[in-house]
Formats: C-alpha cells, sequence, structure tokens
C-alpha cells in the first residue's frame, strides 16, 4: 500500500497531465530522498519507493519533450528523525522474529540513527532548502538531477 500511494500515485498523476505538459512544453519537479541511492540498514521499502518515480519517469516521459528534475536533498532539520526512530521501534517490537533476529535488527537500526543523527546536527535548514528549490523551479534550463547538501552528495558517491 505505502509503495502504491508513493510511487504509482504520483505517476498516475503526472501522466493524467502530460498532453498538458506535453503541449506547453512543461516540465515536472519531484523531490527524492538519497535512500533512492544507497539505502540505510532496514530501509530498503523506503528507499525503493523512492528510486522506483524519477528515473523511470524521466525515461519513459522525457522522449515526448517534458523535462525532469530530480531534487535529492541530504538532511533537511526536521522532525523526520525522531518521529522515524520511535516508529522503526514499534515495527521491531511489533514484529514475530526470534530474539536474535529482532537484536540484529536494533543494532542496525541504532547505528543507522547514530549516522543520522550526526548528519541531522549540520542539516540544512528547511528555509534554505526551500529557497534552493525556488531557485530550481525558476531555471530556464533545468538539470535532470539536483544533489543538495553534503550526504547527498555521499549517498551518490557511493554508488
Amino acid at each position: 500500500m505505502q509503495f502504491q500511494i508513493n510511487t504509482l500515485t504520483p505517476f498516475q498523476l503526472i501522466c493524467g497531465f502530460l498532453p498538458e505538459l506535453r503541449k506547453g512544453k512543461g516540465r515536472v519537479t519531484i523531490i527524492e530522498a538519497g535512500q533512492a541511492r544507497a539505502s540505510l540498514p532496514c530501509g530498503r521499502a523506503y528507499g525503493s519507493r523512492k528510486a522506483a518515480l524519477a528515473d523511470s519517469l524521466r525515461a519513459e516521459i522525457s522522449v515526448s519533450g517534458v523535462k525532469v528534475s530530480v531534487i535529492e536533498p541530504g538532511a533537511i532539520r526536521t522532525r523526520i528523525l525522531h518521529s522515524s526512530i520511535e516508529h522503526r521501534k514499534s515495527l521491531i517490537s511489533a514484529c514475530r522474529i526470534d530474539m536474535t533476529t529482532a537484536e540484529y535488527y536494533r543494532q542496525a537500526t541504532k547505528k543507522s540513527f547514530t549516522t543520522s543523527e550526526a548528519a541531522f546536527r549540520n542539516a540544512i535548514a528547511p528555509e534554505k532548502f526551500a529557497e534552493m528549490v525556488v531557485g530550481i523551479l525558476e531555471s530556464f534550463n533545468p538539470k535532470p538531477r539536483y544533489l543538495v547538501g553534503r550526504e547527498a552528495k555521499r549517498c551518490w558517491r557511493l554508488l
């Protein structure tokens, strides 16, 4: 369900606008996440749904003259990290897995969030990110991909 909502639904919505986008030589800009390139431990569902939309969309509609740009931000100073930590804890405790496996996921998650906490200490302010997005949207000749912040650039280099 989460995959459909976050991947197929935006794709269907964009496809609904394609005739008008083609006529007006329009463009589509998608804000993605660095995890589309390099997933964190226990983050394959999130990373795969992020990766599934933008690049496949560009391949499918760019031949029609519609430009697709992807903005991949690194850490942005929001509350998402704290809510993610709590959500991940509840998921692990709700799983019906043996204690050894549960401990493995607890440790992997803890390491992942320790790394994320360090990134969030130096994260971009939401206002600064918004200014960057506006600049990209106003660009006359947009690039196919924008990496915003250190973490996004690090994820890109992992490939």
